[in-house]
């Protein structure tokens, strides 16, 4: 069973995905994934700097993921045409990894942790998709104080992504990150108890 896991930024994604793998679930995670394409060596580090130029780079030569990020969510078309260089990569490497944990026990589920799910058709690959949620105004206080951002450019990033409200018409789960740790680790007990249930 392939299961993605999506929620905008600060909804605490990430969050819900170390409460699965300490529950046992193999997690694969694009955004690490992503980042190491992006690296010296990695598959789509020269085809970024021919997107973006080499203001992008640092001075030893590796890639400035902010300067990137800002560029990409002020600007839409190189948002999609970033997408469309990571994304095939990013996928590639996903399948290959689950095709191997699939051949190793084909009955272990496994949480397929990407923020863009919906944005690039990838919950059509997957057999359960879970939506992690959060009220706007704490997603705006959570991503403010962990990167020490302000309130504008915050905004900027959050319109930049599929609403959570046209998610949610695309998840088969939703879990709510609203309160407490306490309560997200009981809904996320109770999602995993619905997905070995359903083997």
């Amino acid at each position: 069973m392939r299961i993605g896991l999506t929620g905008g930024i600060g909804t605490g994604k990430s969050t819900v995905s170390k409460l699965f793998k300490e529950l046992g679930l193999p997690v694969l995670d694009a955004d690490a994934i992503s980042r190491k394409q992006l690296e010296i060596h990695g598959g789509c580090y020269d085809a970024a700097i021919a997107l973006f130029g080499t203001g992008i780079l640092r001075d030893d030569g590796s890639i400035d993921r902010k300067a990137v990020a800002d560029i990409v969510f002020s600007d839409a078309d190189k948002r999609e045409a970033l997408n469309g260089l990571i994304h095939p990569a990013v996928w590639k490497e996903m399948d290959n990894e689950a095709n191997h944990l699939e051949r190793k026990n084909h009955r272990q589920p496994i949480i397929f942790d990407v923020p863009l799910l919906i944005e690039s058709g990838w919950h059509q690959k997957m057999d359960l998709v879970v939506l992690v949620t959060c009220p706007q105004e704490l997603v705006l206080k959570r991503v403010m104080e962990r990167d020490g951002a302000d309130r504008e450019s915050v905004f900027a990033r959050m319109n930049a992504q599929m609403p959570q409200e046209i998610k949610r018409q695309y998840a088969h789960m939703i879990i709510d990150n609203g309160g407490t740790l306490e309560d997200l680790t009981r809904q996320v007990d109770a999602v995993y108890r619905r997905i070995i249930n359903a083997l």
